[in-house]
């Protein structure tokens, strides 16, 4: 609760709420996540994946989205039936990320994360025990499962933003001067 307000995150529910207001979007208060946290002994970077899995019984669809997003109109990528586990691609004007075997190109962010697959939120959240290990955390442990874990590859697998000229993620850092927003 202490961060909702200096993060943005009331901007991120009013610009969702604006394009999306058919859609249910659940914002975890503190109360909640602090009881999570106890019951489930987790850490920090356990939380995307584990709340995720706290709404897959109740949609076909859980998308994870930062709190520090601003939306500019209807999110169709994400929203579309044509994938397992989807996230925003990385690559970026202003500073790329890459672990041994992932390159800048390849490399995913988790500031938006969906899946439809149960699985996945399972496999992402027991690997995120280990987040610490990595420069990135949990970044680099959606990267490590999306390009290494079987059950991951099986899946369709979707990269929102890759080779659409849309801005899910990091792709729009070093960017802004060129954004102007139409009607």
């Amino acid at each position: 609760d202490d961060y909702y307000y200096p993060i943005g995150c009331h901007k991120f529910v009013n610009s969702f709420k604006r394009f999306h207001p058919d859609i249910d979007l659940v914002v975890f208060r503190q109360d909640m996540i602090d009881k999570v946290f106890n019951e489930k002994g987790i850490n920090f970077y356990m939380a995307k994946p584990t709340f995720a899995k706290l709404l897959t019984d109740k949609y076909d669809l859980v998308v994870n989205i930062d709190c520090d997003t601003a939306i500019f109109g209807r999110m169709e990528e994400v929203l579309k039936d044509d994938y397992d586990v989807g996230a925003a691609w990385n690559f970026n004007q202003y500073e790329n990320s890459n672990l041994p075997n992932i390159t800048d190109e390849m490399y995913l962010q988790a500031g938006l994360v969906g899946s439809r697959d149960k699985k996945f939120w399972d496999i992402w959240e027991e690997a995120n025990k280990d987040a610490m290990k990595y420069t990135r955390q949990e970044n680099d442990i959606l990267n490590l499962i999306w390009y290494d874990i079987p059950h991951i590859k099986k899946l369709r697998r979707k990269i929102f933003d890759k080779d659409i000229p849309d801005f899910y993620g990091c792709k729009s850092l070093g960017q802004e001067p060129n954004f102007y927003l139409k009607d």
